[in-house]
């Protein structure tokens, strides 16, 4: 090669790395000229993203708290973020100034803008999340829940013989797992109609896939590297689809399991049952629970699902597959701090105790209307998801103008 064309390509190359740099440093000044205090980055590859993740989440934020205070900024691959439990900032993000937080924050960036994933309850935002958490929150309606009662009162009397199984061999065991055991039998029967017999046998493919599911969206080489050049946005969603293809994809695998389940009851009338998964089926052809019209009857799935309210046929199985995960991850968490809560405070445990009793005295059996007439104990519960809550992720609107918390959109507050 001549010296002129080495000399090229050693400009080309420092040119290229120079506008790296100079555009990482720009990713990565989000909290200049701000009262917000937080580490710098460890790195203009991946943020503070390692140290968020290793080795718990729980020890990065303890340990920020405890050097910079209740509020700080940090960076989640190149994306900037801020965590707070300030109860008057809290107050201002989820009351005052609610309307320029409506969107949920994103720390699945890699499946959030995958096609087949962003019109799903968790992904997707304005309208469609508006249609599809109403489709959703018709399956807990008084008459469908007490409808489940039945399936959910089985699984709990088989989770109390699984404990008293344990009492009796005097074993010791880790609660959060017979909680996972019982949280997930209760989603698959109750909520989409499935018998998962998750407490007797692990090996069900569906439960065994969602233990497998939940720890790989937020690891792995592919969602630190997506998640570390979100700055990018949708640019990046070719090599998704591209990697999602070659190595698959935890919430797509996860939804061909359910898909069976899905096109038996589109066929079977008789299979229906006044649960989530049938709302979920439903809304697929006939949005807000309406009655579908005869031009709508002689659609296909792709005709109905551009229209407004109509779920595509792919979004009914991913969305199920949420309500596995995400109901059965939040659930099993806070009965795991419920079970915590009232071994240390064995006063409160009798109290609730009584109660229930008491109450299962009149009735005979615990139902549903037993269950809503328990009032110390939700009260017990709601003190425990106040003490304890999930994290919750909420984007700050481009309109809001308070500099010194939000200098650019989008941002992220956390609040715990």
């Amino acid at each position: 090669m001549d010296p002129a064309s080495v000399a090229v390509t050693l400009c080309l190359l420092c040119s290229i790395v120079l506008i790296f740099c100079r555009w990482r440093r720009r990713v990565f000044n989000a909290f200049q000229g701000t009262n917000i205090p937080g580490p710098p980055p460890r790195s203009w590859l991946w943020g503070s993203l390692k140290e968020y993740w290793v080795p718990t989440t729980s020890d990065f934020i303890d340990k920020m708290i405890k050097k910079y205070g209740d509020t700080f900024g940090f960076y989640l691959g190149d994306h900037p973020m801020v965590f707070t439990k300030d109860i008057d900032l809290l107050r201002n993000v989820l009351i005052k100034d609610y309307n320029n937080f409506d969107e949920k924050g994103l720390i699945f960036f890699m499946h959030g803008i995958h096609p087949a994933l962003n019109g799903t309850l968790i992904f997707s935002g304005g309208e469609k999340w508006k249609a599809t958490r109403t489709c959703m929150s018709q399956a807990f309606s008084t008459a469908k829940l007490k409808a489940m009662m039945p399936a959910m009162s089985h699984s709990a009397d088989l989770f109390l013989d699984t404990l008293k199984e344990f009492a009796e061999k005097g074993r010791e065991v880790e609660i959060s797992e017979p909680f996972a055991d019982l949280t997930f039998d209760i989603i698959g029967k109750g909520a989409f109609g499935i018998s998962t017999d998750s407490q007797v046998n692990r090996c069900h493919p569906i439960f065994a896939l969602s233990l497998l599911t939940h720890p790989a969206l937020m690891s792995g080489f592919a969602y630190n590297l997506f998640q570390s050049f979100s700055s990018l946005g949708s640019l990046l969603t070719p090599l998704v689809v591209l990697h999602d293809w070659i190595f698959g994809n935890p919430f797509t695998l996860l939804a061909d399991q359910i898909k069976p389940v899905i096109e038996r009851r589109k066929e079977d009338p008789s299979l229906r049952r006044p649960d989530m998964l049938q709302n979920l089926i439903e809304a697929e052809m006939v949005p807000n629970g309406r009655t579908m019209k005869k031009e709508e009857e002689s659609a296909t799935d792709e005709t109905l699902a551009s229209k407004p309210g109509h779920m595509k046929p792919n979004e009914v199985a991913v969305n199920s597959t949420f309500v596995f995960l995400g109901g059965y991850d939040t659930t099993r968490l806070t009965l795991s701090y419920w079970a915590f809560y009232v071994a240390l405070y064995p006063d409160i445990q009798e109290k609730m105790r009584k109660e229930v009793l008491d109450e299962v005295g009149v009735q005979g059996e615990l139902d549903y209307d037993v269950v809503s007439g328990l009032q110390y104990s939700e009260q017990v519960i709601k003190e425990v998801l106040r003490m304890s809550p999930p994290v919750s992720t909420w984007v700050c609107a481009p309109s809001f103008l308070n500099r010194s918390l939000c200098p650019r959109p989008p941002y992220f507050y956390y609040n715990l």
